[in-house]
Order: C-alpha cells, then sequence, then structure tokens
C-alpha cells in the first residue's frame, strides 16, 4: 500500500494491459527423472480430466456461465535444467525456482504474465525429500498478473501423498487470490469452504465428495476482484453477503507477492496509481496494479487525513480530482 493510506480493495478491472487469465497445466521433469509414454499419455489424460472437473466446479461454485480458461496450448511437457533436489533448496524455495525457469522457457514475466502455471512435478527418486503442494499468485492483489500451483504427479497418478482433485480445487483457490479460512476467522476444519482444510472435502480419484462445497463471503468478494480469471463473476452483497460481514479488513487476507528472484516489479513514471507528498512520490511499485477506484478511495483518504501536506494523486498520469 502507497504510506499512509488506509486499507483498500479492488471493485473493477486494472489498467495495465493483462490479458485474460490462463491456466497451463505443466508436467515438470526434474533431470534426474522419466516417464515412459504410456504411462504420461495416460496421466495426461487423467490431469485433463481433473482440471476440467476443478473448472466445472468453479463455474457451479461461482455460478457464472463460463469459468476460468485453459491454455489452448494443452499440457505441456517440460524437461528442467535440475535435478528434483536442486529444486528444493530453502532459499528461494522450490517456487521461485521453477517459476524463473518457466518465464524463461514461456518467454513470459511477472508484470505481463496472464498464466496460472499448473505444475505437475515428477518425483519417483528422492522420496525423502519434501512433496510439493501450493499455490500463490505472483504479485499479491487478486487480479494482478498470473501465478503458480505446485502439484505432485503421484498424487495425479494415485491420490498419494493427497488426494488429486480436491486439492486441486482448493489450490487453484490460491492461485486465483485465496488465503486459508482461518486468515478470514474461521476454522480450518470445519469450514465448508474449499479453502479450509476439512477432511470431509477429500476427492477419490476423480470423483468429489458427496459434500456442499462452497466459499465464504469474503472469499467470493476476492474472487470478484480477479477479473483476470473471472470477469463475468460480479458480486452481489444480497446474495453474497447476506449476513452483511465487513468486507473492509479482506486485504490483510491477501497473499503476498513472490520476490525480485522471479523479476522485478517496476512503476514507470505516468503508469497505475502515483501518490506524491509535497511533490514527492511516496507509493509502493505494487500502486501500478491498481483500480481508479481503489485509486480514488486512497487519494480521498490521504487528502482528508493529511492537512498539513500537498497531496497529490494521478492515475495513468492524469490527476485525480
Amino acid at each position: 500500500m502507497p504510506k499512509g493510506s488506509s486499507p483498500g480493495y479492488f471493485n473493477n478491472h486494472t489498467e495495465l494491459a493483462i490479458e485474460e487469465l490462463e491456466v497451463l497445466p505443466v508436467i515438470f521433469l526434474p533431470q534426474n527423472e522419466a516417464v515412459d509414454i504410456h504411462s504420461l499419455s495416460d496421466a495426461k489424460h487423467r490431469l485433463k480430466t481433473m482440471l476440467n472437473i476443478a473448472r466445472q466446479t468453479y463455474k457451479e461454485l461461482l455460478n457464472i456461465d463460463r469459468s476460468f480458461l485453459i491454455s489452448d496450448s494443452g499440457i505441456e511437457i517440460y524437461s528442467a535444467q535440475q535435478s528434483y533436489a536442486d529444486y528444493q533448496q530453502t532459499n528461494p524455495d522450490i517456487a521461485h525456482r521453477i517459476v524463473k525457469e518457466l518465464f524463461e522457457w514461456q518467454n513470459d514475466d511477472r508484470m505481463l504474465s496472464n498464466k496460472l502455471y499448473l505444475v505437475i512435478v515428477v518425483n519417483q527418486h528422492d522420496n525423502n525429500l519434501a512433496k510439493v503442494g501450493g499455490g500463490r499468485t505472483f504479485n499479491g492483489q487478486p487480479g494482478s498478473g498470473g501465478a503458480i500451483v505446485l502439484m505432485e504427479y503421484s498424487s495425479l497418478v494415485n491420490d498419494q501423498p493427497y488426494p488429486f482433485l480436491s486439492t486441486l480445487i482448493h489450490e487453484l483457490g490460491h492461485g486465483f487470490g485465496l488465503s486459508h479460512v482461518d486468515c478470514l476467522g474461521y476454522d480450518m476444519s470445519t469450514n465448508p469452504s474449499v479453502m479450509s482444510y476439512n477432511l470431509d472435502h477429500h476427492s477419490n480419484g476423480s470423483e468429489l465428495a458427496d459434500v456442499d462445497l462452497q466459499f465464504n463471503p469474503e472469499e467470493l468478494f476476492i474472487l470478484s476482484q480477479n477479473v483476470m480469471a473471472f470477469p463475468d463473476f460480479q458480486f452481489n452483497p444480497a446474495l453474497h453477503n447476506p449476513g452483511g460481514k465487513n468486507l473492509n479488513s479482506i486485504e490483510s487476507c491477501y497473499l503476498g507477492r513472490m520476490t525480485d528472484f522471479i523479476g522485478p516489479i517496476s512503476q514507470e513514471d505516468g503508469k497505475g496509481y502515483e501518490l506524491f507528498f509535497n511533490g514527492r512520490k511516496v507509493n509502493g511499485v505494487e500502486a501500478v496494479f491498481y483500480t481508479f477506484s481503489q485509486a480514488k478511495k486512497n487519494c480521498e483518504w490521504n487528502v482528508n487525513n493529511k492537512p498539513n501536506t500537498q497531496v497529490e494523486c494521478r492515475f495513468n498520469g492524469v490527476s485525480i480530482k
């Protein structure tokens, strides 16, 4: 957030020229791994089935005519540059290492990426190393760019060490900008949201659990902010938040952005939201992702709360009155 600002939230499109988000599934083969052609064909078919079920699940949960996009490229097979053990180093972590490599492969970057990389990591030799599973956005705020989801190949093919389908739905939620439900004050073990750890949600192969999956009001609001992933989803307070929960503090549950290891966040002069105190620019680089509505709200707050400061606000180089 810009210095001196109060929490705000997105409520329309960002002004960056970023295309609609698409999920790009990748079977990731570290240097010391190989999968025979027959097994790989079966895995690709299984992954396609699971991803389509997850896509349909989001469509039904959000009650929209079309769900998130899946890349026309199909399922990519990527032969990685390092061994699985090399990727498991802690500084930076495996997600950062893989994202940087995939950016080079796809000629992609964090500022303009419209890809959610669904990376299925093959690890059939280093079973004593940590298993992968997780999702995160590149730039933090929902709708601010691409994301990565990491999952185990063994889970795809035999539901071990975790059930693949229900975990996929959960991890995609992180990729779309959702945190765990405990950040919002809900119980991780019992909440019905797909962003909990409720064991009743566990799938069996391509069969979802016979329970009513759902999103909490705050999560529906956050997903409505990700106009890259769900441009047709509009948050309706009467329908999606009938209990009138306060949504003004949800920004504290936005996922943090990835580090500059995957590339810097940059803001050119005249792009996005810029905040000036007495002629000096004070906003952080993340303000490049602000919407006009968010910029205007932030500007109003600073004007009203900085009476002895000359406050100037611009959006895409034009002064905000």
